[in-house]
């Protein structure tokens, strides 16, 4: 994430319209078809590409795993359980 900052010459406090707006800045710069006499143009648009997608793609939320609720049926009723406890949901 640092080096995809420093790519594009932002501080971690930046916003992505900052992100997107360095990133056109910079493409001008290194676009191979605008200068098409340096060898490594297409290599540095791919590297920018790549801290762009980086910065602006967003994060997967982080899943939490949530243990199954059990219903158990007894005389004149239901009770659920949750398998992180021994008394069911309505205390019983």
């Amino acid at each position: 994430m640092r080096e995809a900052l420093a790519l594009l010459g932002l501080s971690p406090s930046a916003s992505l319209d900052d992100v997107k707006r360095a990133y056109r800045e910079r493409m001008k710069e290194v676009h191979p078809d605008l200068h098409p006499d340096d060898p490594q143009a297409n290599e540095k648009a791919i590297m920018l590409t790549k801290a762009f997608e980086m910065l602006t793609k967003p994060q997967p939320e982080q899943v939490i795993y949530q243990r199954p609720t059990v219903v158990v049926r007894f005389y004149g009723g239901y009770v659920a359980y949750n398998s992180t406890s021994t008394t069911g949901v309505y205390g019983w």
